[in-house]
Protein backbone atom coordinates (compact mmCIF):
# COMPACT_ATOMS: atom_id res chain seq x y z
CA UNK A 1 0.00 0.00 0.00
CA UNK A 2 2.75 2.59 0.73
CA UNK A 3 4.41 1.80 -2.64
CA UNK A 4 1.10 2.33 -4.41
CA UNK A 5 0.71 5.74 -2.76
CA UNK A 6 4.18 6.75 -3.99
CA UNK A 7 3.00 6.17 -7.57
CA UNK A 8 -0.50 7.61 -7.28
CA UNK A 9 0.43 10.90 -5.54
CA UNK A 10 2.87 12.17 -8.29
CA UNK A 11 0.36 11.19 -11.00
CA UNK A 12 -2.37 13.10 -9.22
CA UNK A 13 -0.17 16.18 -8.92
CA UNK A 14 0.65 16.05 -12.68
CA UNK A 15 -3.06 15.92 -13.48
CA UNK A 16 -3.74 19.10 -11.53
CA UNK A 17 -0.75 20.85 -13.09
CA UNK A 18 1.76 20.62 -10.30
CA UNK A 19 4.94 18.62 -10.58
CA UNK A 20 6.14 16.73 -7.54
CA UNK A 21 9.24 18.22 -6.10
CA UNK A 22 12.28 16.02 -5.60
CA UNK A 23 12.35 17.05 -1.95
CA UNK A 24 8.80 15.70 -1.47
CA UNK A 25 9.65 12.31 -2.96
CA UNK A 26 12.89 11.96 -1.01
CA UNK A 27 11.19 13.04 2.22
CA UNK A 28 8.41 10.48 1.72
CA UNK A 29 10.89 7.70 0.99
CA UNK A 30 13.04 8.71 3.95
CA UNK A 31 10.01 8.84 6.22
CA UNK A 32 9.08 5.34 5.03
CA UNK A 33 12.53 4.11 5.89
CA UNK A 34 12.28 5.65 9.35
CA UNK A 35 9.19 3.65 10.29
CA UNK A 36 9.13 0.08 11.56
CA UNK A 37 5.70 -1.63 11.72
CA UNK A 38 4.05 1.76 11.40
CA UNK A 39 5.96 3.33 14.33
CA UNK A 40 8.86 5.83 14.01
CA UNK A 41 12.28 4.21 14.40
CA UNK A 42 15.00 5.94 16.42
CA UNK A 43 17.88 7.22 14.26
CA UNK A 44 21.50 7.79 15.33
CA UNK A 45 23.14 10.65 13.54
CA UNK A 46 26.92 10.20 12.97
CA UNK A 47 27.53 13.93 13.10
CA UNK A 48 25.76 17.16 12.36
CA UNK A 49 24.67 17.16 8.65
CA UNK A 50 27.11 14.34 7.72
CA UNK A 51 25.89 11.34 5.70
CA UNK A 52 28.96 10.13 3.78
CA UNK A 53 30.49 6.70 4.12
CA UNK A 54 33.49 7.82 6.17
CA UNK A 55 31.29 9.46 8.77
CA UNK A 56 29.11 6.36 9.02
CA UNK A 57 32.18 4.14 9.47
CA UNK A 58 33.67 6.45 12.10
CA UNK A 59 30.43 6.68 14.02
CA UNK A 60 29.90 2.90 14.07
CA UNK A 61 33.51 2.23 15.08
CA UNK A 62 33.20 4.63 18.02
CA UNK A 63 29.98 2.93 19.14
CA UNK A 64 31.42 -0.59 18.93
CA UNK A 65 34.57 0.38 20.82
CA UNK A 66 32.47 1.54 23.77
CA UNK A 67 30.29 -1.58 23.97
CA UNK A 68 31.64 -4.66 25.81
CA UNK A 69 32.08 -7.64 23.52
CA UNK A 70 32.09 -5.55 20.29
CA UNK A 71 35.62 -4.14 20.46
CA UNK A 72 36.85 -6.45 17.64
CA UNK A 73 34.08 -5.57 15.16
CA UNK A 74 35.43 -4.13 11.87
CA UNK A 75 33.38 -1.67 9.79
CA UNK A 76 33.58 -1.05 6.04
CA UNK A 77 31.12 1.32 4.31
CA UNK A 78 30.71 1.68 0.54
CA UNK A 79 27.88 3.68 -1.02
CA UNK A 80 25.77 3.36 2.13
CA UNK A 81 26.24 -0.42 2.34
CA UNK A 82 27.79 -1.42 5.65
CA UNK A 83 29.90 -4.59 5.82
CA UNK A 84 30.61 -5.79 9.35
CA UNK A 85 33.56 -8.10 9.99
CA UNK A 86 35.73 -9.18 12.88
CA UNK A 87 34.44 -11.20 15.81
CA UNK A 88 32.24 -11.09 18.92
CA UNK A 89 32.04 -13.32 21.98
CA UNK A 90 28.36 -14.23 21.61
CA UNK A 91 25.75 -14.58 18.91
CA UNK A 92 23.64 -11.98 20.68
CA UNK A 93 26.42 -9.40 20.36
CA UNK A 94 26.75 -10.23 16.66
CA UNK A 95 23.03 -9.54 16.07
CA UNK A 96 23.17 -6.36 18.22
CA UNK A 97 25.98 -4.97 16.06
CA UNK A 98 23.88 -5.40 12.91
CA UNK A 99 20.84 -3.76 14.57
CA UNK A 100 22.92 -0.73 15.57
CA UNK A 101 24.23 -0.33 12.03
CA UNK A 102 20.71 -0.35 10.58
CA UNK A 103 19.76 2.57 12.82
CA UNK A 104 22.41 4.89 11.35
CA UNK A 105 20.96 7.48 8.99
CA UNK A 106 22.15 6.99 5.44
CA UNK A 107 22.69 3.22 5.74
CA UNK A 108 21.03 1.39 2.86
CA UNK A 109 21.88 -2.23 3.75
CA UNK A 110 23.95 -4.17 6.27
CA UNK A 111 25.98 -7.30 5.49
CA UNK A 112 26.82 -9.07 8.71
CA UNK A 113 29.98 -11.19 8.40
CA UNK A 114 30.96 -11.12 12.06
CA UNK A 115 32.27 -14.43 13.43
CA UNK A 116 31.67 -15.77 16.94
CA UNK A 117 34.83 -16.27 19.01
CA UNK A 118 35.17 -19.84 20.32
CA UNK A 119 38.59 -19.52 21.95
CA UNK A 120 38.65 -20.93 25.48
CA UNK A 121 40.59 -18.05 27.03
CA UNK A 122 38.17 -15.48 25.62
CA UNK A 123 35.17 -17.50 26.85
CA UNK A 124 36.67 -17.81 30.32
CA UNK A 125 37.38 -14.11 30.37
CA UNK A 126 33.76 -13.38 29.45
CA UNK A 127 32.44 -15.76 32.13
CA UNK A 128 34.74 -14.23 34.73
CA UNK A 129 33.62 -10.71 33.87
CA UNK A 130 29.97 -11.74 34.15
CA UNK A 131 30.58 -13.46 37.48
CA UNK A 132 32.40 -10.43 38.82
CA UNK A 133 29.55 -8.19 37.75
CA UNK A 134 27.05 -10.47 39.45
CA UNK A 135 29.06 -10.52 42.68
CA UNK A 136 29.38 -6.77 42.62
CA UNK A 137 25.64 -6.46 42.14
CA UNK A 138 24.98 -8.92 44.97
CA UNK A 139 27.27 -7.01 47.33
CA UNK A 140 25.44 -3.80 46.53
CA UNK A 141 22.12 -5.54 47.24
CA UNK A 142 23.15 -6.95 50.64
CA UNK A 143 21.55 -4.10 52.65
CA UNK A 144 18.30 -4.39 50.68
CA UNK A 145 18.32 -8.19 51.01
CA UNK A 146 18.80 -7.88 54.78
CA UNK A 147 15.87 -5.47 55.03
CA UNK A 148 13.73 -7.76 52.85
CA UNK A 149 14.52 -10.78 55.06
CA UNK A 150 13.73 -8.72 58.14
CA UNK A 151 10.33 -7.81 56.67
CA UNK A 152 9.58 -11.48 55.90
CA UNK A 153 10.51 -12.54 59.45
CA UNK A 154 8.38 -9.78 61.00
CA UNK A 155 5.33 -10.74 58.94
CA UNK A 156 5.87 -14.44 59.70
CA UNK A 157 6.08 -13.79 63.44
CA UNK A 158 3.01 -11.53 63.33
CA UNK A 159 1.00 -14.18 61.47
CA UNK A 160 2.10 -16.89 63.87
CA UNK A 161 1.21 -14.78 66.92
CA UNK A 162 -2.25 -13.94 65.58
CA UNK A 163 -2.98 -17.53 64.50
CA UNK A 164 -2.09 -18.96 67.94
CA UNK A 165 -4.55 -16.74 69.82
CA UNK A 166 -7.72 -18.38 71.15
CA UNK A 167 -9.88 -15.47 70.08
CA UNK A 168 -11.45 -14.60 67.72
CA UNK A 169 -10.98 -18.03 66.11
CA UNK A 170 -12.95 -19.91 68.78
CA UNK A 171 -15.87 -17.54 68.30
CA UNK A 172 -15.65 -17.67 64.50
CA UNK A 173 -15.42 -21.48 64.25
CA UNK A 174 -16.37 -23.63 67.27
CA UNK A 175 -15.05 -26.73 65.48
CA UNK A 176 -11.36 -27.22 66.42
CA UNK A 177 -10.44 -28.62 63.00
CA UNK A 178 -11.91 -25.61 61.18
CA UNK A 179 -10.16 -23.34 63.68
CA UNK A 180 -6.83 -24.95 62.82
CA UNK A 181 -7.51 -24.62 59.10
CA UNK A 182 -8.35 -20.89 59.43
CA UNK A 183 -5.26 -20.31 61.55
CA UNK A 184 -3.04 -21.94 58.94
CA UNK A 185 -4.59 -19.82 56.18
CA UNK A 186 -4.08 -16.61 58.20
CA UNK A 187 -0.46 -17.52 58.95
CA UNK A 188 0.19 -18.33 55.27
CA UNK A 189 -1.47 -15.05 54.22
CA UNK A 190 0.81 -12.99 56.46
CA UNK A 191 3.87 -14.83 55.16
CA UNK A 192 2.80 -14.29 51.53
CA UNK A 193 2.24 -10.56 52.18
CA UNK A 194 5.74 -10.28 53.70
CA UNK A 195 7.32 -12.03 50.70
CA UNK A 196 5.41 -9.80 48.27
CA UNK A 197 6.56 -6.64 50.07
CA UNK A 198 10.17 -7.88 50.19
CA UNK A 199 10.21 -8.67 46.46
CA UNK A 200 8.74 -5.25 45.70
CA UNK A 201 11.55 -3.68 47.75
CA UNK A 202 14.11 -5.64 45.71
CA UNK A 203 12.39 -4.77 42.44
CA UNK A 204 11.70 -8.44 41.71
CA UNK A 205 7.90 -8.50 41.53
CA UNK A 206 8.15 -9.98 38.01
CA UNK A 207 9.94 -12.93 39.57
CA UNK A 208 6.93 -13.44 41.85
CA UNK A 209 4.64 -13.83 38.83
CA UNK A 210 6.97 -16.41 37.33
CA UNK A 211 7.18 -18.18 40.69
CA UNK A 212 3.39 -18.25 41.07
CA UNK A 213 2.99 -19.63 37.55
CA UNK A 214 5.50 -22.38 38.26
CA UNK A 215 3.84 -23.06 41.61
CA UNK A 216 0.47 -23.37 39.87
CA UNK A 217 1.78 -25.95 37.43
CA UNK A 218 3.58 -27.78 40.22
CA UNK A 219 0.45 -27.69 42.37
CA UNK A 220 -1.61 -29.15 39.52
CA UNK A 221 0.86 -32.01 39.07
CA UNK A 222 1.08 -32.65 42.81
CA UNK A 223 -2.72 -32.49 43.06
CA UNK A 224 -3.08 -35.37 40.62
CA UNK A 225 -0.35 -37.30 42.44
CA UNK A 226 -1.87 -36.89 45.91
CA UNK A 227 -5.53 -37.02 44.88
CA UNK A 228 -6.31 -39.62 47.54
CA UNK A 229 -4.63 -37.56 50.26
CA UNK A 230 -6.60 -34.45 49.30
CA UNK A 231 -9.83 -36.48 49.21
CA UNK A 232 -9.02 -37.82 52.67
CA UNK A 233 -8.38 -34.30 54.00
CA UNK A 234 -11.67 -32.94 52.62
CA UNK A 235 -13.50 -35.92 54.12
CA UNK A 236 -11.94 -35.07 57.50
CA UNK A 237 -13.31 -31.52 57.25
CA UNK A 238 -16.81 -32.75 56.41
CA UNK A 239 -16.80 -35.41 59.14
CA UNK A 240 -15.72 -32.83 61.71
CA UNK A 241 -18.52 -30.45 60.70
CA UNK A 242 -21.32 -33.02 61.03
CA UNK A 243 -20.13 -35.91 63.15
CA UNK A 244 -21.83 -39.29 62.60
CA UNK A 245 -20.47 -40.68 65.89
CA UNK A 246 -18.93 -39.71 69.23
CA UNK A 247 -16.23 -41.27 71.45
CA UNK A 248 -17.28 -44.63 72.91
CA UNK A 249 -20.00 -45.13 70.29
CA UNK A 250 -20.46 -48.74 69.19
CA UNK A 251 -20.37 -48.62 65.38
CA UNK A 252 -19.91 -50.73 62.26
CA UNK A 253 -18.00 -48.91 59.49
CA UNK A 254 -17.44 -50.73 56.23
CA UNK A 255 -17.89 -54.11 57.95
CA UNK A 256 -15.43 -53.15 60.72
CA UNK A 257 -17.08 -53.23 64.17
CA UNK A 258 -15.75 -51.51 67.26
CA UNK A 259 -15.93 -48.59 69.68
CA UNK A 260 -14.88 -45.11 68.48
CA UNK A 261 -11.61 -43.90 70.01
CA UNK A 262 -10.93 -40.70 68.05
CA UNK A 263 -11.24 -38.89 64.72
CA UNK A 264 -8.06 -37.30 63.34
CA UNK A 265 -7.33 -35.41 60.14
CA UNK A 266 -6.21 -38.65 58.53
CA UNK A 267 -8.22 -41.58 59.92
CA UNK A 268 -10.87 -42.79 62.34
CA UNK A 269 -9.62 -45.11 65.09
CA UNK A 270 -11.81 -47.91 66.45
CA UNK A 271 -11.25 -50.36 69.29
CA UNK A 272 -12.63 -53.67 68.06
CA UNK A 273 -14.63 -56.05 70.24
CA UNK A 274 -11.49 -58.22 70.26
CA UNK A 275 -9.42 -55.36 71.71
CA UNK A 276 -7.58 -54.50 68.47
CA UNK A 277 -6.98 -51.06 66.96
CA UNK A 278 -8.65 -50.42 63.60
CA UNK A 279 -7.64 -47.32 61.59
CA UNK A 280 -9.97 -46.48 58.71
CA UNK A 281 -9.09 -43.63 56.27
CA UNK A 282 -11.60 -40.80 56.57
CA UNK A 283 -12.35 -40.83 52.84
CA UNK A 284 -13.50 -44.42 53.26
CA UNK A 285 -15.47 -43.53 56.40
CA UNK A 286 -17.23 -40.65 54.65
CA UNK A 287 -18.42 -42.89 51.80
CA UNK A 288 -19.18 -45.99 53.90
CA UNK A 289 -22.49 -47.11 55.35
CA UNK A 290 -22.19 -46.47 59.12
CA UNK A 291 -24.25 -48.39 61.66
CA UNK A 292 -24.23 -46.62 65.03
CA UNK A 293 -25.66 -48.83 67.77
CA UNK A 294 -25.19 -46.10 70.39
CA UNK A 295 -27.05 -43.28 68.68
CA UNK A 296 -30.44 -44.58 69.91
CA UNK A 297 -30.76 -45.90 73.49
CA UNK A 298 -33.42 -48.50 72.65
CA UNK A 299 -32.34 -51.52 70.63
CA UNK A 300 -34.17 -54.66 69.58
CA UNK A 301 -32.73 -58.15 69.99
CA UNK A 302 -34.08 -61.12 68.06
CA UNK A 303 -33.52 -64.85 67.62
CA UNK A 304 -35.34 -67.91 66.31
CA UNK A 305 -36.46 -71.05 68.14
CA UNK A 306 -37.68 -74.28 66.58
CA UNK A 307 -40.42 -76.46 68.10
CA UNK A 308 -41.76 -79.85 67.14
CA UNK A 309 -44.47 -79.99 64.50
CA UNK A 310 -46.77 -81.79 66.96
CA UNK A 311 -46.46 -78.98 69.57
CA UNK A 312 -49.23 -76.44 70.07
CA UNK A 313 -48.03 -73.25 68.38
CA UNK A 314 -50.33 -70.91 70.30
CA UNK A 315 -49.22 -72.34 73.65
CA UNK A 316 -45.58 -71.93 72.69
CA UNK A 317 -46.17 -68.30 71.67
CA UNK A 318 -47.99 -67.47 74.93
CA UNK A 319 -45.28 -69.10 77.07
CA UNK A 320 -42.49 -67.31 75.21
CA UNK A 321 -44.26 -63.95 75.50
CA UNK A 322 -44.93 -64.50 79.21
CA UNK A 323 -41.26 -65.29 79.86
CA UNK A 324 -40.05 -62.24 77.90
CA UNK A 325 -42.22 -59.96 80.02
CA UNK A 326 -40.74 -61.43 83.20
CA UNK A 327 -37.26 -60.22 82.21
CA UNK A 328 -36.64 -56.80 83.78
CA UNK A 329 -34.35 -55.68 80.93
CA UNK A 330 -37.02 -56.23 78.26
CA UNK A 331 -39.18 -53.13 77.67
CA UNK A 332 -42.98 -53.25 77.71
CA UNK A 333 -43.15 -50.47 75.14
CA UNK A 334 -42.45 -51.38 72.38
CA UNK A 335 -44.02 -54.73 73.20
CA UNK A 336 -42.10 -57.99 72.58
CA UNK A 337 -43.11 -60.16 69.63
CA UNK A 338 -43.35 -63.94 69.16
CA UNK A 339 -44.33 -64.80 65.58
CA UNK A 340 -44.28 -67.88 63.40
CA UNK A 341 -41.52 -67.38 60.90
CA UNK A 342 -41.85 -70.54 58.79
CA UNK A 343 -43.13 -74.09 58.76
CA UNK A 344 -40.44 -76.61 57.98
CA UNK A 345 -40.48 -80.30 57.16
CA UNK A 346 -39.65 -81.37 60.71
CA UNK A 347 -40.07 -78.22 62.82
CA UNK A 348 -41.89 -74.94 63.29
CA UNK A 349 -39.65 -71.84 63.50
CA UNK A 350 -40.68 -69.08 65.90
CA UNK A 351 -39.25 -65.55 65.53
CA UNK A 352 -38.80 -63.94 68.95
CA UNK A 353 -37.90 -60.26 69.44
CA UNK A 354 -37.84 -57.72 72.25
CA UNK A 355 -36.61 -54.23 73.02
CA UNK A 356 -34.08 -53.24 75.68
CA UNK A 357 -32.45 -50.03 76.96
CA UNK A 358 -28.72 -49.96 76.20
CA UNK A 359 -28.08 -47.28 78.83
CA UNK A 360 -28.79 -49.71 81.66
CA UNK A 361 -28.38 -53.19 80.18
CA UNK A 362 -25.95 -55.07 77.98
CA UNK A 363 -27.40 -56.13 74.62
CA UNK A 364 -25.61 -59.50 74.44
CA UNK A 365 -26.52 -60.37 78.04
CA UNK A 366 -30.23 -59.58 77.57
CA UNK A 367 -30.42 -61.65 74.39
CA UNK A 368 -28.59 -64.55 76.04
CA UNK A 369 -30.89 -64.46 79.08
CA UNK A 370 -33.99 -64.43 76.88
CA UNK A 371 -32.79 -67.50 74.96
CA UNK A 372 -31.98 -69.35 78.18
CA UNK A 373 -35.30 -68.66 79.87
CA UNK A 374 -37.43 -69.49 76.84
CA UNK A 375 -35.58 -72.79 76.41
CA UNK A 376 -36.27 -73.55 80.10
CA UNK A 377 -39.95 -72.64 79.70
CA UNK A 378 -40.36 -74.92 76.68
CA UNK A 379 -38.70 -77.80 78.54
CA UNK A 380 -41.01 -77.36 81.53
CA UNK A 381 -44.06 -77.34 79.24
CA UNK A 382 -42.86 -80.49 77.39
CA UNK A 383 -42.57 -78.52 74.16
CA UNK A 384 -39.92 -80.54 72.41
CA UNK A 385 -37.22 -78.96 70.30
CA UNK A 386 -36.93 -80.85 66.99
CA UNK A 387 -34.00 -83.21 66.56
CA UNK A 388 -32.36 -84.23 63.29
CA UNK A 389 -33.99 -87.33 61.72
CA UNK A 390 -31.74 -89.96 60.14
CA UNK A 391 -32.86 -93.06 58.22
CA UNK A 392 -30.63 -96.01 59.15
CA UNK A 393 -30.81 -99.37 57.42
CA UNK A 394 -29.95 -102.14 59.92
CA UNK A 395 -28.99 -105.73 59.36
CA UNK A 396 -30.71 -108.58 61.16
CA UNK A 397 -29.71 -108.91 64.86
CA UNK A 398 -27.88 -105.53 64.99
CA UNK A 399 -30.87 -103.37 65.98
CA UNK A 400 -30.83 -104.37 69.66
CA UNK A 401 -27.16 -103.66 70.04
CA UNK A 402 -27.44 -100.22 68.42
CA UNK A 403 -30.44 -99.27 70.58
CA UNK A 404 -28.55 -100.27 73.73
CA UNK A 405 -25.55 -98.20 72.59
CA UNK A 406 -27.68 -95.11 71.93
CA UNK A 407 -29.51 -95.42 75.25
CA UNK A 408 -26.23 -95.73 77.17
CA UNK A 409 -24.71 -92.70 75.40
CA UNK A 410 -27.56 -90.29 76.13
CA UNK A 411 -26.65 -87.75 78.86
CA UNK A 412 -28.87 -87.41 81.86
CA UNK A 413 -31.14 -84.37 81.58
CA UNK A 414 -30.96 -81.89 84.46
CA UNK A 415 -34.23 -80.57 85.87
CA UNK A 416 -35.21 -77.25 84.26
CA UNK A 417 -34.60 -74.04 86.17
CA UNK A 418 -37.07 -71.19 86.45
CA UNK A 419 -34.46 -68.71 87.63
CA UNK A 420 -35.19 -65.40 85.88
CA UNK A 421 -32.65 -63.30 87.75
CA UNK A 422 -29.77 -63.50 85.27
CA UNK A 423 -27.23 -60.68 85.02
CA UNK A 424 -28.15 -58.18 82.28
CA UNK A 425 -26.44 -55.06 83.68
CA UNK A 426 -24.57 -52.88 81.24
CA UNK A 427 -20.85 -53.57 81.11
CA UNK A 428 -18.42 -50.65 81.31
CA UNK A 429 -15.34 -52.61 80.27
CA UNK A 430 -15.07 -51.12 76.78
CA UNK A 431 -15.85 -47.61 77.99
CA UNK A 432 -12.89 -47.83 80.36
CA UNK A 433 -10.67 -49.26 77.62
CA UNK A 434 -11.61 -46.46 75.21
CA UNK A 435 -10.95 -43.80 77.85
CA UNK A 436 -7.57 -45.42 78.54
CA UNK A 437 -6.71 -45.35 74.83
CA UNK A 438 -7.74 -41.71 74.53
CA UNK A 439 -5.66 -40.80 77.57
CA UNK A 440 -2.57 -42.54 76.15
CA UNK A 441 -2.41 -40.13 73.20
CA UNK A 442 -3.95 -37.10 74.82
CA UNK A 443 -1.68 -34.78 72.81
CA UNK A 444 -2.93 -36.21 69.49
CA UNK A 445 -5.55 -34.18 67.64
CA UNK A 446 -9.17 -35.21 68.07
CA UNK A 447 -11.83 -33.70 65.84
CA UNK A 448 -14.74 -35.18 67.81
CA UNK A 449 -16.36 -32.18 69.45
CA UNK A 450 -19.36 -32.69 71.78
CA UNK A 451 -20.77 -29.33 70.67
CA UNK A 452 -20.67 -30.12 66.95
CA UNK A 453 -23.89 -31.02 65.06
CA UNK A 454 -24.63 -34.74 64.97
CA UNK A 455 -26.09 -36.71 62.11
Amino acid sequence: MPQLLKILIPCLMLMIGAAPSPSFSMQSMRQEEKTVNGEPAALISPEQNASNDAAIATRLTDIYQNLPGMEDVKVDVDAGIVRLGGSTLTTQRRDDAADIARRIEGVIAVENEIEEIRAVDKRLELAYSKLRAMLQSAIELIPLIAIALFIIVIFWLAGRWISTRQQPWRRIAPNPFIQQLIRQLVSAGFLFAGILLALDLLGATAFLGTLLGAAGLLGLAVGFAVKDTIENYIASVLLSLRQPFAPNDHVVIDREEGYVVRLTSRATTLLSTSGNHIRIPNAQVFKAVITNFSSHPERRFEFVAGIDTEADIKTAQVLAMRMLKKIDAVLDDPEPLVLVKELGDSNIVLWIAGWMDQRNHEFAKVRSEAIRLIKTTFDQADIAMPEPIYNIRLQSGAAGKIEESITASRPKMLPPSDDASGDTAKSTDFERKVETERAKNDDEEDLLNPGAPRE
